[in-house]
């Protein structure tokens, strides 16, 4: 298995969906001996149910995970609100200058001492609202302290 990363032998996973055959091998592979999901809605699947067999056979355990809650928010503006604010303002100024350039005809050629696209592009993706996960993947290992 290609991976750069460390260890994960006798961890547990976290994942939203069972795993399928191909992800069971490499759950396999990687020593994995705990296996946790959120949703199981492609049981009856003739991929799943290799899956089951492959893991049980190699003794991992599967179960599925009851949260508590049925919804989880996090307000990024609790965190650090002037910082959400900053970040938020200053992507909405470089995308209305990006707009302005456009209709222009700029940004194409030649010099001038504006941002690259790179920058822009950096500057984007680090916006907050484009970068909230929308899958959680959690591993953790033996010595975890589950209270």
């Amino acid at each position: 298995m290609n991976k750069n990363s460390a260890d994960v032998k006798g961890c547990t996973i976290y994942v939203a969906l069972f795993p399928c055959n191909e992800c069971a091998k490499l759950i396999i592979q990687a020593g994995i001996k705990d296996v946790v999901f959120l949703s199981d809605k492609y049981h009856d699947s003739p991929m799943m149910t290799a899956s089951r067999r492959l893991l049980s056979i190699a003794g991992i355990e599967y179960r599925d995970f009851k949260p508590k809650r049925k919804q989880i928010t996090v307000d990024f503006d609790s965190l650090n609100p002037k910082k959400m604010k900053d970040n938020l303002e200053m992507t909405r100024v470089e995308e209305e200058e990006e707009e302005e350039e456009e209709e222009e005809g700029g940004g194409g050629g030649g010099g001038g001492g504006g941002k690259t696209k790179v920058d822009q592009q950096r500057r984007h993706d680090e916006a907050p609202e484009r970068n909230v996960a929308a899958f959680l993947l959690y591993v953790h290992g033996p010595g975890f302290d589950q209270r």
